[in-house]
């Protein structure tokens, strides 16, 4: 059985961000030509399943809010004198999914074009889905196995400089690239609304 991308916005059955031929292009105009070979030497099969695979390890991050009805529909209203208009905001500026039966954190509320009205993805989204999705084919995991099976090395030791490793099992498994790329997304967990 072969796996399908979904990446209709705001689908409630959607799988990822991106689909192949986003990800096609954007490997094939990459600046690190080792990645971009290692990405073109992969099958279609194997291409969906990493960006699957990769849109599952960036859904961990959270993006946006759970939605709470009770506040979402409080807004405040005042007339705009410039254009004649009686303009809202929302009091409750959290980030929220765009429509809540999405699957997928993106498209938010506040990504929608404000000449058009239509939602989108942003692109850094998009490709941090496409770094991801190269990582998890490239990752060598067998140092993490090895910790797993309680077979790691405590430290290395060279004269007087001394090395220990620790595995805490915690966190998530992002790549630097694509962190970087989702950083300003990701919602701080010690306050409560806010971005890194």
């Amino acid at each position: 059985m072969a796996y399908v991308l979904n990446s209709t916005l705001s689908d409630e059955f959607a799988n990822s961000y991106t689909d192949l031929s986003y990800a096609d292009f954007f490997w094939e105009n990459h600046y690190l030509s080792t990645k971009s070979d290692a990405w073109a030497a992969l099958t279609d099969e194997q291409k969906t399943s990493a960006l699957l695979t990769a849109c599952r390890s960036l859904e961990q991050i959270r993006f946006t809010e759970p939605r709470n009805f009770r506040l979402e529909y409080k807004a405040r209203e005042w007339y705009d004198r410039r254009t004649g208009l009686v303009q809202s905001y929302e009091l409750d500026k959290q980030f929220r999914k765009y429509l809540y039966y999405q699957a997928l954190q993106f498209p938010r509320q506040v990504d929608v074009n404000s000449t058009t009205g239509a939602t989108y993805i942003p692109e850094a989204i998009l490709m941090a889905q496409c770094e991801q999705a190269l990582y998890e084919v490239t990752f060598d995991d067998s140092i993490i196995a090895s910790q797993l099976q309680g077979l790691g090395r405590e430290g290395v030791t060279l004269g007087t400089l001394k090395t220990s490793q620790t595995f805490t099992g915690l966190g998530v498994n992002i790549a630097p690239s694509a962190l970087s790329y989702i950083r300003p997304f990701i919602i701080k967990l010690s306050t409560k609304v806010g971005r890194a």
